[in-house]
């Protein structure tokens, strides 16, 4: 949806998990007309939906989401790709007059979208096939001669960033000047105390394994899918896989999956808390029409 200017106008709904990001999202789609591009690294991933919190169909199907439901759990995807399949995402929507709306929790995939950034080199289908062929130790082993500093950065086990770190240090990178998108944006931080938050993500870590969170895991590897596929090393799939594999109990694997997410929703705390002229919208009192209604007014 252009404005007066030729810029494209646009929404971001962003903030920590457990604090109704899809939900606000749909809201504002629905008085606003608009449509909403996924910023979530892991709603990208065909069956990876209870962990993910990804919307439901019937969602989905009132007001279209993009960028869900695109990859399969052994497709490799970048920051590269990201951008510019938001970037184009974004153009289709704004083209029949809808408003685009960002909503995620990852903020390296917002920025990107929002700043054009390519996150490193291209991948090369070529290469990334040889090397997902090499044995986990064999690959850091070649990122430590190729970029010994990078690979002091990376576990071991990081098989997604071992492999990522060889192709930067391998494949050229694109050069020019980067232009910035169109973009005349709207950033909204959905926002809550801390104490909140973490109350918000306990419950809803309860919820997911009521509602089956293993029994997906083990669908996915039943379907012949590697344990080493980048979306199994995600918060909470990861403490999963240790679970199946019998390094902890289910006691233990609720404990992990609680703390890892905590942490998890600090960092994004400490990342938007940074986005420079986000407008704050409090959900602490899980009103979503009252911070739809504010977001849209501002919009």
């Amino acid at each position: 949806m252009p404005d007066g200017g030729g810029l494209i106008r646009l929404a971001v709904i962003a903030g920590p998990t457990a604090t109704g990001k899809s939900d606000m999202s749909m809201e504002v789609a629905r008085a606003l007309d608009g449509e909403i591009v996924s910023a979530d690294s892991i709603q990208l991933y065909r069956y990876f939906d209870i962990g993910s919190a990804k919307p439901a169909p019937q969602m989905r199907q009132a007001v279209p989401h993009h960028l869900v439901d695109i990859l399969l759990p052994d497709e490799s995807y970048s920051l590269w790709n990201y951008n510019l399949a938001a970037q184009e995402a974004i153009r289709r929507i704004a083209s029949r007059g809808k408003l685009p709306i960002i909503c995620g929790g990852t903020g390296l995939y917002i920025k990107a979208a929002l700043e054009n950034m390519h996150g490193g080199v291209k991948g090369d289908d070529g290469l990334r096939r040889e090397l997902l062929q090499m044995p986990r130790e064999e690959l850091y082993v070649r990122l430590n001669a190729l970029d010994g500093q990078r690979a002091t950065q990376i576990h071991p086990n990081d098989t997604y960033r071992i492999i990522r770190g060889i192709e930067n240090a391998l494949l050229p990178r694109e050069s020019g000047h980067v232009e910035r998108p169109p973009y005349d944006v709207s950033f909204f931080v959905l926002s809550a105390p801390k104490s909140v938050i973490y109350e918000r993500v306990e419950k809803r870590v309860d919820q997911m394994l009521e509602n089956g969170w293993i029994a997906e895991v083990e669908t996915i590897l039943a379907m012949g899918y590697s344990p080493e596929c980048k979306p199994f090393q995600s918060v909470g799939y990861s403490q999963i896989m240790r679970y199946l594999a019998g390094d902890i109990t289910r006691d233990g694997l609720v404990a992990e999956v609680k703390k890892a997410t905590r942490h998890y929703a600090k960092r994004q705390v400490t990342w938007f808390s940074a986005v420079k002229d986000a407008a704050p919208v409090d959900v602490s009192y899980g009103d979503i029409r009252a911070g739809a209604d504010k977001i849209a007014k501002r919009m």
